[in-house]
């Protein structure tokens, strides 16, 4: 499944270094596996999933940061029986994003 939404959670007005936004996968949902050509900070606000970065998995949990380095492959996995969510922070460079 589909993650269930990708909000822009905080668009500054004048300082347009970075953006943050939130994301929600449902129960049991999932984000496929790709690679962004910018890098990203990630602070996981509830639930549980599996996330994999690059050759390493993690078992995230509402209070961890996670980095995802530029160019890396990452994917989501909402497998733990909760909806999980997290906000995404990125720079405001252009960003290609290659599926995988």
């Amino acid at each position: 499944g589909a993650f269930s939404s990708l909000n822009k959670y905080v668009l500054p007005k004048e300082d347009k270094d970075f953006i943050v936004r939130k994301v929600t996968l449902a129960v049991d949902g999932s984000m496929p596996n790709h690679i962004n050509e910018i890098q990203h900070q990630q602070y996981v606000l509830k639930g549980e999933a599996k996330v994999i970065v690059g050759d390493e998995e993690y078992h995230a949990k509402a209070g961890d940061f996670i980095y995802i380095p530029a160019g890396v492959a990452h994917r989501y996995e909402a497998c733990y029986g909760t909806e999980y969510e997290f906000l995404c922070m990125i720079t405001t460079k252009e960003d290609k994003i290659t599926m995988l």
